[in-house]
């Protein structure tokens, strides 16, 4: 199954430490990383923020996480 994840925030409190929470409780869960979002570096980091600064929009995070495919 498919679980997203979604704030309308852009703190790190909120976002991704709350995936890293969800991913170490929650084991039979990954990040779903099809979608091309990508870091600073070119990594694909399974998670996207929306920055005002950025896109000129409110600070939104999305994470997709699956289900059993460990």
């Amino acid at each position: 199954g498919t679980l997203i994840y979604s704030t309308c925030t852009t703190t790190v409190e909120e976002d991704e430490k709350n995936v890293e929470w969800f991913l170490e409780n929650y084991e039979d869960f990954t990040l779903d990383k099809r979608l091309p979002w990508t870091d600073e570096t070119g990594e694909n980091v399974g998670s996207y923020k929306l920055s005002p600064l950025k896109e000129g929009t409110d600070g939104f995070f999305i994470a997709i996480f699956k289900r059993g495919e460990n």
